[in-house]
Formats: C-alpha cells, structure tokens, sequence
C-alpha cells in the first residue's frame, strides 16, 4: 500500500498533465488565429490576447482562463512575450516556448507581431496536421491483432463450415 500510494499519484499527476497540454496544443492554432485577425484590425497584443480570452470561452476554456491569467499580468506590468514566457512554464509545452520566443524576438526588434503570429500558427496547424496522419498510421497497426483475433475465426467459421460438413458427409458415406 505504501509504494502504490507513493507510485500512483505521480501515474495520475502525469497522466492530467499530458491531458491537458493536449488540450492546449489543440486549441493554441484557433487562438493565434483569433489573435493574428485581431492585431490585423488594429487591436494591441495585450488587447487582443483579451478578446481571445473572451471569444475562445466557450470552445477552449482551459485556453481561455490561461490567456486571462497572462492578460492580467500584462496589465500588473509585465511585457507581452514575458507573459507567454510564465504561461509556457506552467504547461512545459514546446509550442507555447516557442510563441513566446517570437513575440519577445518581435517586441524587441520592431519586426511585425502580425506575420510572425501568422507563421507560427502556420506551422502549428501542420504540426497538428501531422500528428493526426501519425495516429492515422498507428490505428491500423494496432487493428490488425484484433482483427486476426475476433474477425478470421468467424469468418473461417461461416466460409469453411459447410465445406467441412460435405466432406465429413463424403466420408461417412466411403465408411471411413
């Protein structure tokens, strides 16, 4: 009982991690999308990292609650990219590290928040879009014992089954 309580909180703690980074992962393309239109129409970063946590309420609120939380310490003074920086710490997702290397690489040379938030969540689209062909690729692996284990036999059954029965049928009628 003492190695199980000491062993399954940390199987628990990782398995909750993992849910909700995958939870963030997913959501983080739609968010930087809502960002990118937003800054495009002539809202601030911290403003549009505002509406996000608005607008995505509903359909990401994990994402949601986290933007407002790095809103809130934008508005208590820290900059923008150092926001994203805490945010990416508390979830240790390499997607998130990387957002808030491009925006702290943005603010600190003048480039364009806009085209580089629009090339990020390019690339996490794809991203996205290769670990869906990957998982794609794995399902048919793993059907291919279940089908061996559950369908064949069945089906050897249902096809070879009155064969079976007509040579037996030959048999008896030889005598043998």
């Amino acid at each position: 009982a003492g190695v199980l309580g000491t062993i399954v909180p940390s199987f628990w703690l990782d398995y909750r991690k993992s849910q909700r980074q995958t939870q963030i992962r997913r959501a983080l393309p739609d968010a930087l999308d809502v960002i990118v239109t937003c800054v495009d129409a002539g809202l601030s970063l911290p403003a549009a990292i505002s509406r996000v946590a608005r607008e995505l309420r509903t359909a990401h609120p994990m994402l949601a609650v986290e933007m407002a939380i790095c809103q809130r310490e934008i508005q208590l003074g820290a900059s923008s990219g150092a926001a994203l920086r805490k945010f990416s710490q508390r979830f240790d997702l390499e997607e998130l590290r990387s957002l808030a290397s491009v925006i702290q690489q943005a603010e600190k040379y003048g480039a364009s928040i806009t085209n580089a938030l629009r090339v990020h969540a390019q690339v996490l689209r794809e991203k996205r879009f290769q670990q869906a062909e990957e998982q794609a690729q794995k399902a048919a692996v793993k059907i291919v014992f279940p089908t061996m284990l559950c369908i064949f036999p069945s089906l050897f059954i249902v096809l070879a089954g009155p064969a079976m029965m007509r040579i037996y049928e030959m048999f008896e009628i030889m005598g043998l």
